[in-house]
């Protein structure tokens, strides 16, 4: 008996050490335990998120990626939309780990996603812009937050466009073309992120035809 009591003790010990809340890592003061796990890789950060949910949300926080951008620890990360042109599927998201070269899935949008839309990467998140929701044009903006995987709806944009081109300026991004009418030429425009609004702008001939190709795999470094 006395030995079946000693052995059920170390059991219940050993218990204590593999507890996620025993581990001793979040009783250390907030600013130590954001600071060390800043410095661990983002491939490595997945695995340490599944010990606590305290853990993993401070990961995902906006405080984390904040400071992995002071401590210059910033890592590429790609992110791939996978769809058919003509399917029915839904479009799938997914991170490109180069570990193993896995796509991992992350959270789809509850808002349906555009195919043929334009992607720009742009801070801690992807813009997804126009495209087509059921052979029809739309002129619907969303914003996928790389920290937290999480997706919002932004305010929409005066024109609906499908194929359009984009590109960044002074953080601000600029989209042109795409539009179903014969006008499209005069129809750019570009957002601010700050103010969150879109408004029209004169584009000169020679940057409007400097034409770029948008795809749907999106490098983002975070």
């Amino acid at each position: 008996m006395m030995s079946a009591g000693v052995e059920q003790l170390r059991r219940k010990k050993r218990r204590r050490v593999e507890s996620p809340s025993s581990c001793g890592l979040m009783s250390l003061p907030y600013d130590m335990v954001l600071n060390s796990l800043a410095r661990v890789s983002r491939s490595d950060l997945g695995a340490i998120c599944l010990v606590s949910k305290s853990i993993r949300s401070l990961v995902s926080s906006a405080e984390m990626y904040e400071t992995r951008s002071r401590m210059g620890l910033r890592e590429e990360c790609i992110y791939v939309c996978l769809g058919t042109t003509f399917g029915r599927k839904p479009l799938g998201w997914f991170i490109l780990r180069r570990k193993g070269n896995r796509l991992i899935p992350i959270p789809m949008p509850s808002f349906p996603s555009p195919r043929r839309a334009t992607y720009v990467s742009m801070g801690c998140g992807i813009y997804v812009i126009g495209g087509s929701i059921e052979a029809v044009t739309t002129s619907r903006v969303s914003f996928l937050d790389c920290r937290t995987h999480t997706w919002s709806q932004l305010p929409s944009m005066r024109f609906a466009r499908c194929d359009a081109k984009a590109g960044l300026l002074d953080g601000k991004i600029y989209v042109t073309g795409g539009c179903d009418d014969a006008f499209s030429r005069d129809n750019p425009e570009v957002f601010d992120p700050k103010t969150q609004t879109w408004s029209s702008v004169c584009i000169p001939d020679p940057v409007m035809n400097n034409k770029t190709d948008c795809y749907s795999v999106v490098t983002l470094t975070g």
